[in-house]
């Protein structure tokens, strides 16, 4: 019987070392970008189930497994932050506003050289540095100089161009990017279409969950990229008006 209960209080001692050594504390505080405490914020194993929030003066422990590698914050409106545990378990968050916004909007443009008509969407991800991709279709189509033959030309692929967006300060932006377009080559008798590069270049300005762009846009040939003259170039203005969140 004594044999039994030392066995037991041995196998009872084991486990509990052995979780002791399998778990440990980490303790730190969670602030915004001038130092003041952000209560209520959530700490987390990054990628595990344990969790916590900050107490009235931003403080933290939270109880993790030792092999644990990184813990993250969160907080209303701010950016989620990840920090390292190979430097120590005593972690501050030093936390920032969330500039990130999805959007959305709907895009006409009007082709200076040919006056042909477009429209298309534009959407991407607004930050510190964002992207876009805009994707516009042809609707009204170029008419030839004379009508010896028929009818309108449109474009068969509709243009579609990705870029970067950067913020200039908050709520402007700039967006510039490349793609693919069709070029128009207009002949006294009819209209043909040739692939080409088409680049833009504009601004957008956000406000809460609206926002507004206007841009410019030059397209030319791929055969005749290297070329002088402006014969085969498109140019296009553009204005678009949508929904960010």
């Amino acid at each position: 019987m004594k044999k039994g209960i030392f066995l037991m209080f041995l196998l009872v001692g084991f486990m509990t070392g052995t979780m002791a050594q399998t778990t440990k504390e980490v303790h730190g505080a969670v602030i915004d970008k001038n130092g003041n405490p952000l209560p209520g914020a959530k700490v987390e194993a990054t990628g595990g189930a344990e969790s916590t929030v900050t107490d009235a003066d931003g403080t933290f422990t939270l109880e993790v497994s030792r092999w644990l590698k990184s813990v993250t914050a969160t907080y209303p409106g701010m950016a989620k932050k990840k920090l390292s545990l190979k430097n120590g378990n005593e972690l501050l968050f030093n936390l920032h506003e969330d500039n990130r916004h999805w959007f959305v909007d709907a895009v006409y443009q009007h082709d200076v050289n040919f006056e042909n008509n477009s429209f298309g969407v534009m959407g991407g991800l607004l930050n510190t540095w964002g992207w876009y991709a805009k994707v516009l279709f042809d609707v009204s189509g170029v008419e030839p100089d004379y009508y010896y033959y028929g009818d309108e030309r449109t474009a068969d692929i509709p243009s579609i161009s990705f870029g970067f967006i950067k913020s200039l300060s908050k709520p402007l932006y700039l967006y510039f990017g490349l793609g693919y377009t069709q070029c128009y080559k207009k002949r006294s008798y009819r209209v043909s279409m040739e692939d080409g590069l088409i680049a833009d270049l504009g601004l957008l300005y956000n406000y809460k969950h609206f926002n507004v762009n206007c841009g410019f846009s030059y397209r030319r040939p791929f055969k005749h990229f290297f070329e002088n003259g402006a014969e085969n170039d498109g140019h296009g203005l553009h204005i678009g008006i949508g929904y960010s969140f």
